[in-house]
């Protein structure tokens, strides 16, 4: 006899060459993880969604901590792309260029797909300690993608303080990410300003008496390589806010 724990058993299915089906099923995951966070999503669940058998999600992620670290990778892999591009893509950079372009590319990924950036910060009660020393490995895997580029743009500066400015410009972009969602009224541009006049600037309009009464918003010199980016039309970013990152 059939029981209501075998129905995801009997769902009829397209078969899909494997590369296919696993890249399909980190699709389905990724959507499920973010609506619903990691506690509440199962395997059960990502098999229903993509139309196939429990078998054949078990058959290519043993685990739903499997399929979580396999989403994570994806998506960090993505970033560390976008990062490496800036390099290859423009050769020789000013640093204040560089720190725009990086901050740019997170805060893309934000306004793009929200979902993904909760995959990326992931942090919630739940998560195995495998699942956290993974997450921890992938972040300072980007922190290294953003000390290529720093090091790339200022060949003088000491290891230590490059990785250092690096794990630096990961932390305030991710906090000024979670500042955005709770706040999408903001434009990507606006965000993207913000963060740079912080890690460029910081507190300095207001500490360094040198620097007299100039409002921090004023556009950098010319020296600065100040590039203004916005989004197509303005629009406010992104399009909805992940109320469940916490759970991730």
């Amino acid at each position: 006899m059939t029981t209501a724990a075998d129905s995801s058993d009997r769902v009829p299915r397209i078969r899909l060459p494997r590369e296919r089906r696993g890249q399909q099923l980190l699709d389905v995951a990724e959507r499920l993880f973010a609506d619903h966070g990691f506690n509440d999503t199962s395997m059960e669940e990502v098999a229903r969604a993509a139309g196939v058998t429990r078998t054949v999600v078990y058959g290519h992620y043993a685990t739903k901590d499997a399929i979580f670290i396999a989403c994570l990778r994806r998506a960090r892999a993505d970033l560390e792309h976008r990062l490496s591009e800036l390099i290859q893509a423009n050769g020789q950079m000013f640093m204040g260029e560089a720190f725009e372009r990086v901050i740019e590319v997170f805060f893309q990924i934000l306004e793009q797909d929200p979902g993904r950036w909760a995959m990326l910060y992931s942090t919630g009660p739940g998560l195995s300690e495998d699942v956290v020393n993974h997450v921890t490995t992938l972040r300072f895997d980007t922190v290294n993608g953003i000390a290529d580029v720093i090091g790339h743009c200022v060949t003088e500066m000491e290891p230590d303080r490059i990785n250092a400015y690096a794990h630096a410009v990961s932390g305030v972009t991710e906090q000024l990410g979670n500042w955005w969602l709770a706040n999408p009224a903001a434009s990507r541009g606006r965000v993207v300003a913000l963060c740079r006049d912080f890690i460029m600037d910081g507190f300095s309009p207001w500490t360094d008496s040198r620097r007299g009464h100039e409002s921090p918003s004023e556009p950098h010199s010319a020296a600065s390589t100040h590039i203004a980016f916005s989004n197509a039309a303005g629009e406010p970013g992104p399009g909805r806010a992940v109320d469940r990152v916490g759970e991730l």
